[in-house]
């Protein structure tokens, strides 16, 4: 069982007072490279990257992410994505261009963590070369469970597109509904290599002498094509525990098979089931490959278009603790699910979060939620405030989890550039705002991304959505951005 203390914490705040002081404080305590071997390898790919579409200055204290970046190379980490439409724009956006570029440069080794009521049962087109299941017309609940279980993933939160799946006492859907995410055959992941289907589910509690019927729910995995073979099928779980509710994960493996090359699907109900009765709640589900020790994966914590990063830092905030705590200790737990010799202590956790605002915040009408509550919401000075409130809660979320601090690490992607450049003075603005923001943190970096790629190479290879609008991508544009940018992270990296 996942250990998840819900109780409410003080709030921890990481103050930043003067950007200027902190900068000059971040920068009296950089690491120097004193290996020769890692000395050399930066100067090669400085070398390298000196195009103009991979410029040196594209990327603010690219040193800082070092670490993590380094750490994917032997061991397992996890990007976490926030972002406006752009994060998933027509079930592509970042979250597609992310992933296939960080499959390009690093190994994956796992799909996201996804949720199986993903955007209230409709879909998002979260994942690349994987997907959740539709179940918008299913018998299924995105809200309304037990308080102590809905404040792992409230239905009423606008941390979308997560939702879980429930079923009260006393309904039920039948074993033939579908429910779960899959693999597509040209997933990079591999369909043919061993597989690992990670399910985060609830328990409710069963009361001493309740007369409520106890629950089971058999997860599976499958061909996801005719004749849809049933590859493994787990045992009966238990959807109520004594004397508390929780929540637990389950994995469920399936072996190698150099002929397999079908779409694979993981269900949290069973075909040979008549039904799945209620009480049953499932929150978040991953497929992975258990040979692969390192790589990256690629998470989409939240994506709502039209939001400013005022709106990130709000939801954020709002987020029950339990919440934020259940979605980290969950990617937390994966990285450590890996093969260890006797008296082998699990590998350090390393996770980058990618924050990608500013569109936005150009009509933002409130003031910032951060330390300095700026009343003028569209400034730069709001903005960055913003982007502060941001880091500071999800490194609260580390210190009441008591992790170490040095395992979260931090990405600002202000804007892509919409032309002309020189004529939009608040985006200019808010990718100095970033910058000053990266300079003042430690383990954060910033990537302005009109330094890596211009409006005039976009349009010319119609890389914007539609002439008549740029604030979006192609799917072209978002592989080609995202290609650049993490190409550009590991350069000023030294990898």
């Amino acid at each position: 069982m996942l250990a998840i203390n819900t109780s409410v914490s003080s709030l921890f705040h990481i103050r930043v007072h003067s950007l200027l002081s902190a900068i000059q404080a971040k920068a009296s305590t950089k690491t120097l490279i004193n290996d020769p071997t890692k000395a050399a390898i930066g100067l090669f790919a400085c070398a390298l990257f000196t195009s103009p579409t991979l410029a040196l200055d594209s990327v603010i204290d690219g040193m800082e992410l070092a670490p993590a970046l380094s750490h994917a190379l032997i061991h397992r980490v996890d990007f976490v994505g926030l972002g406006d439409s752009n994060q998933l724009f027509q079930g592509n956006g970042f979250d597609h261009g992310i992933t296939l570029a960080l499959s390009n440069s690093f190994t994956l080794y796992a799909t996201g963590l996804t949720t199986p009521g993903d955007n209230r049962g409709a879909g998002s087109g979260v994942g690349y070369r994987s997907y959740v299941l539709s179940i918008v017309n299913s018998s299924f609940r995105y809200e309304g469970a037990p308080s102590v279980l809905d404040q792992v993933m409230p239905g009423s939160s606008e941390l979308l597109p997560n939702n879980y799946i429930y079923l009260p006492f006393e309904s039920f859907v039948p074993g033939t509904q579908l429910a779960g995410m899959g693999l597509t055959a040209d997933s990079p992941l591999g369909v043919a290599g061993p597989l690992r289907c990670v399910y985060v589910y609830g328990t409710f509690e069963a009361a001493p002498g309740s007369n409520h019927p106890t629950s089971t729910f058999t997860p599976v995995i499958r061909i996801d094509d005719t004749p849809f073979t049933i590859l493994a099928r787990g045992p009966a779980l238990s959807t109520t525990s004594s004397p508390r509710a929780g929540i637990k994960s389950f994995t469920l493996n399936v072996p190698a098979d150099p002929a397999r090359a079908a779409p694979i699907g993981m269900r949290w109900t069973d075909p040979a089931q008549p039904r799945l009765n209620g009480p049953f709640i499932a929150y978040y589900q991953r497929i992975e490959r258990p040979d692969r020790v390192n790589g990256v994966a690629f998470n989409t914590l939240y994506a709502f278009g039209g939001q400013s990063a005022r709106d990130m830092a709000q939801t954020l905030i709002a987020a029950p603790n339990a919440q934020l705590k259940a979605y980290f200790a969950i990617i937390r737990d994966r990285q450590a699910d890996v093969p260890l010799a006797q008296g082998e202590q699990p590998p350090a956790r390393r996770i980058i979060v990618r924050i990608n605002a500013g569109l936005n915040d150009r009509n933002e009408p409130l003031a910032s939620v951060g330390i300095n509550r700026i009343a003028n919401g569209r400034s730069p000075a709001a903005y960055a405030d913003n982007l502060q409130a941001i880091i500071d809660r999800l490194r609260e979320i580390w210190t009441i989890s008591n992790w170490p601090a040095d395992e979260l690490y931090f990405v600002l992607t202000p804007p892509h550039p919409i032309t002309p450049e020189t004529d939009d003075p608040p985006l200019n603005s808010y990718r100095d705002a970033a910058q000053a923001v990266a300079q003042a943190n430690p383990r954060c970096a910033c990537v302005r991304l009109e330094r890596l790629i211009t409006s005039t190479e976009m349009l010319a290879n119609n890389w914007y959505f539609m002439p008549g609008d740029q604030n979006h991508l192609s799917v072209a544009g978002y592989i080609e951005v995202s290609t650049r940018e993490i190409a550009a992270l590991r350069a000023a990296a030294g990898l």
